[in-house]
């Protein structure tokens, strides 16, 4: 969804038919117009559709991450995750390795606490780690084995070292993606040495667009 209508046309809708909801998507756009509406929609997904599946959601890293954290938490049946938490100013000066990204410290240190025991996918496409709030996440998500892995960092810290140490080494996933978008070598499936040392733990490094499943590749995967 890119805007909402209506907010009391959108309730009616889902009073009657939201139990029957799968799938739900919305990209929150850079700016604080829709973040009111955003609430409001979060209630009601969260009030009448116990049964989201699949669910994507593409935030404003300059925004308040609260409300989409807990709107996750109360998601109560996920297979599939997909988070993107981006922003303009932090993208246009990602060579400030100063600029301080509070909501991303935020949603690794608070993520995984709430995770289900397995997860089909997660996707998590975000800017600027810090090595920490990943091994946060990381702890406290250990009881949570995902099918498929994919994480885009955007000119952060080099990650790989704690993803070694508490996914590959105890076997969390089964297949990985790790991408740096600022640099060749953080493309993982590029590295060999890194590939068969992951390979030899049963993990497949694969590409970001060979392992990214959207919408529309989730509903060909449930038909």
């Amino acid at each position: 969804m890119k805007e909402i209508p209506q907010i009391d046309s959108i309730e009616l809708l889902l009073q009657r038919s939201g139990h029957y909801l799968r799938n739900f998507g919305y990209e929150f756009g850079f700016g604080y117009d829709n973040m009111s509406l955003r609430d409001q929609l979060f209630e009601l997904i969260t009030k009448y559709c116990k049964n989201i599946k699949y669910l994507y959601l593409c935030h404003d890293d300059d925004e308040n991450i609260y409300p989409v954290i807990n709107f996750i938490e109360n998601m109560k049946h996920l297979d599939y995750l997909t988070i993107k938490l981006l922003s303009l100013a932090s993208l246009a000066i990602h060579f400030n390795s100063e600029f301080d990204h509070l909501n991303v410290k935020i949603l690794l240190q608070n993520l995984g606490q709430f995770l289900p025991p397995k997860l089909e996918y997660l996707c998590l496409n975000i800017s600027h780690v810090k090595v920490n709030d990943f091994e946060v996440f990381l702890k406290n998500s250990q009881d949570t084995f995902i099918n498929k892995l994919l994480i885009r960092n955007y000119d952060g810290q080099d990650i790989l070292p704690c993803i070694k140490e508490f996914v590959m080494k105890k076997k969390r996933v089964k297949y990985l993606s790790i991408q740096d978008f600022f640099s060749f070598d953080g493309h993982i499936e590029y590295l060999q040495d890194k590939v068969k040392e992951f390979r030899s733990y049963n993990i497949k490094v694969q590409s970001y667009n060979s392992l990214v499943i959207d919408i529309y590749d989730y509903m060909r995967e449930i038909d």
